[in-house]
């Protein structure tokens, strides 16, 4: 199926996100920045099927379960916590993970997450440099990571699985403002580096183990 002009008009806003379920059913989720997330369906030549109430904000990512896609999971700009959706009843959010409050102004920088092949942990970074893996099985009865660490020295943007060893990617950078550098104005510089972390499958009495490299 092609996304087409007619298509995007239909769902108000810029599209942020866009998102295939992974059963290969044909239905997908599409977020925009006008917070709404829309569900479509490659049968219907992609028309929207229904709307996710709800929503917090502009979306900035969309992820469906890996193994369970009944289950949608959602960050939005100037939002800390990421939420859930099962689409079976899209009238009322699944659950959420609450993420720490680390910050005195919203944000608009966008921080990836991921859900490891297995559909067992869950990896998010935030903006002080740390990294928090939760339990996805958790989310509803205790929604706070099982492990937190201090990865970077900066906001975390992406943090991703690999698919077949369990280790996580992340990246960190933000732009940064030197006022006091130059009297014509801020200075702008970046700080980026990555960082390699690599995930013991062996659970102490915390829930999780890691190493880093």
């Amino acid at each position: 199926m092609v996304l087409t002009n007619n298509l995007i008009r239909k769902h108000k806003g810029i599209i942020s996100s866009l998102v295939f379920c992974p059963d290969h059913s044909g239905l997908f989720a599409a977020g925009t920045f006008s917070s709404s997330i829309g569900m479509l369906s490659e049968d219907t030549g992609g028309q929207i099927l229904m709307y996710l109430d709800d929503v917090k904000g502009p979306v900035s990512q969309l992820l469906f379960h890996p193994t369970n896609p009944r289950l949608l999971f959602a960050r939005f700009r100037h939002e800390q916590s990421l939420y859930v959706w099962d689409v079976r009843n899209t009238s009322q959010c699944y659950s959420s993970v609450k993420g720490p409050i680390t910050l005195s102004q919203p944000s608009n920088q966008r921080r990836y997450f991921d859900i490891d092949s297995s559909g067992r942990w869950l990896v998010d970074g935030d903006q002080n440099g740390n990294m928090n893996i939760y339990k996805v099985d958790m989310l509803q009865s205790e929604n706070k990571s099982v492990l937190s660490f201090r990865a970077h020295e900066d906001a975390i943007s992406t943090a991703v699985f690999r698919p077949t060893k369990a280790m996580v990617l992340s990246v960190s950078g933000s732009r940064q403002f030197d006022v006091e550098k130059t009297g014509n104005g801020p200075e702008a510089s970046g700080d980026d580096d990555g960082n390699i972390i690599e995930i013991s499958d062996d659970e102490d009495e915390d829930g999780a183990t890691q190493s880093a490299k």
